[in-house]
């Protein structure tokens, strides 16, 4: 877990092929030891045919930045933090991603950047033009009824292809993420072209994909499940 873990979680840590070893908890700060435990005995996990041991330090409750040290192994873990909001990022970072899927949206500065997310070390650009402009006035596919040309812009590419799919990928994700903690979600929390309307960055994002399954109900009711291209410009 390179993020790390908040304060009241349990906190297990996996060492390969060892175990019974002593482990210890140091800060990043300075070098010192936190804390120090020993591993379990080696067990054998039943789906790689691992030998693993645990290391259990969830008494540690302190915030800070650590890292773990087996000294007798020589080996150190990546560091980490233990802090109420250490999965924040994670949090933000996924949200956005939705953001760079757009389609038929040219993704420029200043929203085509995580620097504006509030987290240190986080500032990729991913800079992009306007895909699949035929979108507006789409045909509709071999066995389809004949109702003219479909407005079917919008959406978010699926799976990194050029497909639009009405499966309910993300939307379900995003509705839940936000039923179940809203007051993580903020206007202007994802930078956004719609932060500052008043409406929670997380419910503008899903509203994208939410209009793009309007525009592909057919004028005979009928909805469409996807809209395919053969290029971004097509």
């Amino acid at each position: 877990n390179h993020l790390g873990w908040r304060p009241g979680d349990r906190k297990v840590a996996v060492l390969l092929g060892v175990g019974e070893v002593t482990v210890e908890l140091r800060r990043v700060a300075d070098g010192e030891p936190a804390g120090t435990y020993t591993a379990s005995s080696l067990a054998t996990d039943e789906d790689s045919g691992d030998g693993y041991a645990t290391v259990d330090f969830g008494a540690m409750t302190t915030p800070g930045d650590y890292y773990l040290l087996a000294p007798s192994l020589d080996l150190r873990s990546y560091p980490f933090r233990i802090a109420d909001d250490v999965y924040d990022i994670a949090g933000a970072a996924a949200a956005k991603s939705f953001y760079y899927q757009r389609c038929n949206h040219e993704r420029v500065l200043p929203h085509a950047s995580d620097a504006l997310l509030g987290f240190p070390g986080i500032g990729g650009q991913w800079v992009d033009g306007e895909c699949h402009g035929a979108d507006e006035a789409a045909p509709a596919g071999p066995g389809s009824a004949d109702h003219g040309p479909l407005d079917v812009r919008g959406g978010w590419h699926d799976a990194g292809d050029y497909q639009k799919t009405l499966w309910g990928r993300g939307v379900n994700e995003l509705l839940f993420a936000y039923e179940v903690n809203p007051d993580a979600w903020t206007d202007g929390q994802l930078n956004l072209p719609e932060s500052g309307n008043g409406i929670p960055d997380l419910l503008d994002e899903a509203r994208w994909e939410l209009d793009f399954y309007v525009r592909m109900q057919r004028p005979d009711g009928h909805f469409m499940s996807s809209a395919k291209g053969r290029g971004p410009d097509t």
